[in-house]
C-alpha cells in the first residue's frame, strides 16, 4: 500500500510534537559542520529550548507537521516565525531521509512562504549552517540566495 501524506498546521501547541525530529535535525546540521559543529548544536538547542517560545511571544509561530497514513509520529516538520516587526524566518525544515524525494520539503516551504505573505512579512530569510551548502539549490527554487556571510569564532 502506497503512503499518502497528511499535513497538520498550528502554532506553539505543536512544538512538543517536533521534539524527536528536532533532535535528528540537529544531528543532520552538525554532520558537515566541521569545527563549527559545537556552536551550531548549541544554537539549535537554544532555539528549541526557548528561542522559539520567545519568538512566538514577540510575534507569530507557524508549525507544520507531516504524517504518513501509517505513522503516528511526524515524518517531517517546518517551523516559521514572524516577528512583531514583520520579519519572517524559516527556522527549521526537516524531512526524514526515507521520505525525501516526495516533494514534502517543497510543500512545506510553499506553505511557509504563503503564510509569510498572508501575514505581510516585510522580509523573508533563512539560515543555512556552514557545511550544509548542498541545500542552496533547493532554496534557490524559492528565490533565496546568499546575501552575506557571517564568520564566528569556533
Amino acid at each position: 500500500m502506497k503512503n499518502f501524506f497528511q499535513f497538520q498546521v498550528g502554532s506553539i501547541e505543536l512544538l512538543p510534537y517536533c521534539q524527536n525530529l528536532w533532535e535528528l535535525f540537529i544531528e543532520n546540521q552538525i554532520q558537515n559542520a566541521g569545527e563549527m559543529a559545537d556552536g551550531i548544536a548549541a544554537y539549535l538547542q537554544s532555539q528549541r529550548d526557548g528561542g522559539l517560545l520567545a519568538k512566538a511571544n514577540d510575534g507569530k509561530l507557524h508549525i507544520q507537521l507531516v504524517y504518513t497514513s501509517n505513522h503516528h509520529e511526524p515524518i517531517g516538520f517546518c517551523i516559521t516565525s514572524l516577528s512583531s516587526d514583520r520579519l519572517g524566518e524559516v527556522e527549521a525544515l526537516y524531512v526524514l531521509d526515507q521520505y525525501q524525494g516526495n516533494n514534502l520539503g517543497t510543500k512545506l516551504m510553499q506553505n511557509s512562504l504563503q503564510w509569510l505573505e498572508e501575514n505581510s512579512a516585510l522580509e523573508q530569510k533563512l539560515i543555512v549552517a556552514a557545511g550544509n551548502e548542498q541545500v542552496f539549490s533547493f532554496y534557490h527554487k524559492f528565490g533565496f540566495y546568499s546575501g552575506y556571510t557571517t564568520l564566528f569564532k569556533a
